[in-house]
């Protein structure tokens, strides 16, 4: 695909220091702004002796798999990061079901959801018995901002937990004060004093300075926001036309279908979710980290 092109040749030319770019331990500034790194962890369903095989794996995007049960970007990723093989067992001596389960370790600046729409169905039946490429049109929402806890390991959810429980804090406090009557511009320096007070307790809580990914602010509570959608119109990969979206600012996004831009909103772009292949329905969802 063109994605997977475009990325591995850029990584291979981009591999001096950039301004403003912070490599962590990646070799190139791609891995370093859209680099995934996860844990696998395989376990043999057939045997509770057989030990738990953990390995490590890089991605540059995430997969959001679309089966009869999947509505949801959340529930394709979710779908995609868990699977299942046949493997050899040493205490059976067998080949056994052996369950794989993904999960995110580090997390980049920016976040490619690809949704897995064309596949090719297999036409044993027909003249050439070759196959012929098929889309999926089912409706996948996606969200605006998207919340990936569910889907780090106990690190990365270590990481993230002094910023989320200052965000909860924060909305408790908020919600208080709602209840007592109290409005924003009505606070005066003792509530001030006390939010900052609050903020250096759980900035104490951090995890020796470890941030989620190279660049992003220890802040980040595990929350991206979309900023831009790559669109398909058409029944398979072969034909059809690809559009892009991209957000300008609060409720703003400019439809870039070729020369011809036009302004749209989010309710505009939350329509992109599918349906029919005469519509514009998502490909590749293209995230950003969000700091409150």
């Amino acid at each position: 695909e063109f994605f997977n092109s475009l990325v591995n040749e850029m990584a291979g030319h981009l591999t001096n220091k950039v301004e403003d770019v912070e490599f962590g331990n990646n070799t190139n500034a791609i891995d370093a702004l859209f680099g995934i790194d996860t844990t696998i962890d395989m376990k043999c369903l057939e045997s509770e002796e057989e030990p738990v095989v953990h390995s490590t794996e890089r991605l540059r995007r995430l997969q959001c798999k679309i089966d009869e049960d999947v509505n949801t970007l959340e529930e394709g990723i979710k779908l995609a990061l868990t699977g299942s093989l046949e493997k050899n067992s040493s205490k059976l001596g067998r080949n056994a079901q052996w369950q794989t389960t993904q999960r995110l370790h580090r997390v980049p600046l920016y976040l490619v959801v690809q949704f897995n729409r064309f596949f090719w169905k297999l036409t044993p039946n027909s003249r050439d018995h070759t196959g012929v490429n098929c889309k999926i049109k089912k409706p996948v929402k996606f969200p605006l901002e998207l919340d990936i806890h569910e889907f780090c390991d106990d690190d990365l959810k270590e990481v993230l937990k002094p910023a989320r429980d200052k965000h909860t804090a924060m909305l408790v406090a908020r919600a208080e004060k709602m209840s007592k009557g109290i409005k924003k511009d009505e606070e005066g320096d003792e509530d001030m004093e006390d939010a900052k007070e609050l903020e250096a307790a759980l900035n104490l809580s951090a995890t020796n300075g470890r941030t989620a990914g190279p660049g992003v602010s220890p802040n980040f509570r595990g929350i991206y926001e979309l900023f831009g959608v790559v669109t398909h119109k058409g029944r398979d990969s072969n034909s059809g036309h690809y559009m892009g979206w991209v957000k300008q600012g609060p409720d703003s996004w400019l439809c870039f279908d070729d020369e011809h831009p036009a302004e749209c909103r989010d309710e505009d772009i939350k329509k992109l979710a599918g349906e029919t292949a005469d519509w514009h329905i998502n490909y590749m969802a293209y995230y950003r980290v969000k700091i409150d």
